[in-house]
């Protein structure tokens, strides 16, 4: 799997206010920033953890409804994806109820080290289908049926057996 902007390292950059990251300039650099690794940013080997870096990105987007590092010119989008830590998903929006343990995936997929990432897609799966069954009774329990309601969360409860099967 390659997702975005997976690149063997940055060419020439050159400053741009049009596109804040979300494409890729004809000539200046292989990748989108925005989606860009560390690794990839400053020109180190890649490898899946690249990918699984960019899929903390848009996780992150998804949960927040903005990118974890934004900036006008690509150039310091790069740095801040190798020197800034991103805001707790949490933190940076009240439109969303995000349980510790997916904050926690999210800020580990987005680590600068690819050492401390999530190693594997396979293993991020793992993950995903272990919570597939647990986090509905654990958000529940964090903000209860009535509430969930009223942000327009509806809570699964009681998953068929084909269902969970099929997760595994």
């Amino acid at each position: 799997m390659r997702g975005p902007g997976v690149a063997s390292g940055v060419a020439k950059l050159r400053d741009s206010n049009d596109d804040k990251g979300t494409l890729t300039q004809a000539g200046s650099i292989f990748g989108t920033p925005r989606y860009m690794s560390p690794e990839q940013c400053s020109a180190q080997p890649v490898d899946g953890r690249s990918d699984l870096y960019a899929l903390g990105v848009i996780l992150y987007e998804m949960l927040t409804g903005r990118p974890p590092f934004q900036a006008e010119q690509p150039l310091k989008l790069l740095m801040a994806h190798l020197h800034e830590a991103p805001e707790p998903p949490s933190a940076a929006t009240d439109r969303q109820v995000i349980t510790e343990e997916v904050e926690q995936l999210v800020l580990q997929l987005l680590a600068k080290e690819p050492a401390h990432r999530v190693q594997q897609a396979t293993e991020l799966a793992r993950i995903c289908n272990e919570w597939a069954v647990t986090l509905p009774a654990a958000f529940e329990g964090r903000l209860g049926s009535a509430e969930a309601e009223t942000l327009g969360v509806r809570l699964a409860t009681g998953r068929s057996e084909e269902h969970t099967s099929e997760l595994q």
